[in-house]
């Protein structure tokens, strides 16, 4: 692997580079990435294993590291690559650079020409940043990278010994041709149209015809403590909640009421289909269409019934929108939300399931 900088070479890890990083380490500077002062005992397990994870080259498999070396010399400076958190199923960034060449800008070169080829190299559309909260340098490279702070809070990788505050941050690839399931009306190639707050969609009307029963419920909740809810009424409270919590701390995604639910490929938009087709809903066909606007890359898996209680609505509606983590050990089932201009590119596939009469 070779990636290269204004003033850096970005390579694979070589024989000899576990030298220098366990230098690096001597100060101290390296534990919160794993290594400790006194590294040197077992780095060499470590550099053997991380040439052969470079060799498959699969960010999903466990880490990458790469080592980050000064152009002008080859001198090794530090380190730059992906990890695989397990619990999540998710792929973060991971970088170091050694004491003595910090604060002249290395990290967020190192950081920025790594996502470039990131996007470039594999087929993802999303990659976070989990850093300690007290790493303001790091956070502020993360930042100056574009990474977006999703959120604080406590949090324990399988590999830690105990629970620490930590900031969440993600960015994604510049991706803006997604496919989509046609199920509100017939759309054409060539058509634009826009999905935003003052356009919002079905989802939408859905909750406004549950106005009243919404109120009754928030105003006389003990009329239906212990009674089911009817489908369309948990649905309202779900997306109310989902609402709420977006608006007060994630306001950089797209609503869920206000966006179109869109794949990432074509094969991903046929089994949406088909799952709508079963569900009894209409599907008009699949359009491969352009998006200008936000994205939002969810798991459908963390969607729940809405219930009477709005404390609960809400604390599952933060667990949606932070997206961390398997709910019950599933693996994700990803939801795409898009908001902003749409332009259909081409009706890939016409389908005609389930379309009303007259």
């Amino acid at each position: 692997m070779h990636i290269e900088s204004e003033r850096l070479i970005i390579r694979s890890v070589q024989r000899g580079d576990e030298k220098v990083f366990a230098e690096m380490a001597k100060d101290g500077s390296l534990s919160e990435i794993g290594f400790d002062e006194n590294c040197s005992e077992w780095i060499g397990d470590w550099i053997k294993e991380a040439v052969e994870l470079d060799e498959k080259d699969d960010p999903r498999v466990d880490y990458i590291a790469l080592s980050v070396c000064i152009k002008e010399d080859g001198r090794v400076i530090g380190s730059v690559g992906s990890t695989y958190y397990e619990d999540a199923a998710r792929i973060g960034i991971c970088y170091f650079i050694g004491t003595e060449y910090r604060n002249k800008g290395y990290a967020s070169e190192a950081v920025e020409a790594y996502l470039r080829y990131f996007f470039e190299h594999y087929n993802e559309d999303e990659i976070a940043a989990v850093i300690l909260a007290g790493n303001a340098l790091s956070c502020k490279t993360a930042e100056k990278a574009g990474f977006v702070l999703n959120s604080i809070r406590m949090y324990k990788d399988i590999y830690d010994d105990k629970e620490e505050l930590y900031c969440f941050y993600s960015i994604q690839s510049n991706r803006d041709i997604f496919y989509h399931v046609i199920s509100d009306r017939p759309k054409t190639a060539g058509e634009h149209f826009c999905v935003d707050e003052a356009h919002p969609n079905g989802v939408w009307d859905r909750v406004q015809a549950e106005a009243d029963t919404v109120k009754d419920i928030r105003e006389h909740p003990e009329k239906y403590e212990g009674h089911g809810l009817e489908h369309h009424t948990d649905v309202a409270l779900r997306e109310l909640a989902l609402e709420k919590v977006r608006k007060e701390k994630f306001p950089q995604y797209p609503s869920r009421m206000a966006s179109l639910y869109v794949s990432r490929d074509y094969k991903e938009a046929e089994q949406w289909a088909d799952y709508f087709v079963k569900l009894g809903r209409p599907v008009y066909g699949i359009a491969k269409i352009k998006v200008k606007g936000k994205v939002f890359y969810g798991d459908a898996c963390k969607c729940f019934d809405g219930s009477v209680n709005e404390e609960e609505n809400l604390h599952r509606a933060e667990i949606y929108w932070q997206n961390w983590g398997k709910d019950d050990g599933q693996d994700p089932i990803v939801e795409v939300l898009a908001d902003g201009e749409i332009e259909v590119l081409e009706i890939m596939k016409e389908i005609n399931a389930k379309l009303k009469e007259g």
